[in-house]
């Protein structure tokens, strides 16, 4: 992964989490599973509450540049799937 491709995923990550008042939290953690899609670990500070998330999108948290689905928490850090826009 270029450093261009882990800053446009940071910056998905950053926005989307951003529209929950989630802030990121120290360095992201990313994995590419496939062309564009990306595993990512993030610590987080604020709360990301199921009934908000679910209600809105399912477990969509964001789709503008970058399709971002919360997949879960793992060790105190939310667990997403990225998949980039070309």
């Amino acid at each position: 992964m270029t450093d261009k491709t882990h800053n446009d995923v940071l910056d998905a990550v950053e926005t989307g989490l951003g529209t929950y008042d989630v802030e990121v939290v120290g360095d992201i953690e990313t994995t590419e599973i496939d062309e564009k899609q990306y595993k990512v670990k993030v610590q987080f500070s604020g709360e990301l509450l199921f009934d908000d998330v679910l209600a809105n999108h399912g477990q969509l948290l964001y789709n503008k540049e970058a399709e971002v689905m919360w997949d879960g928490v793992e060790d105190g850090m939310l667990v997403l799937t990225v998949t980039m826009d070309d």
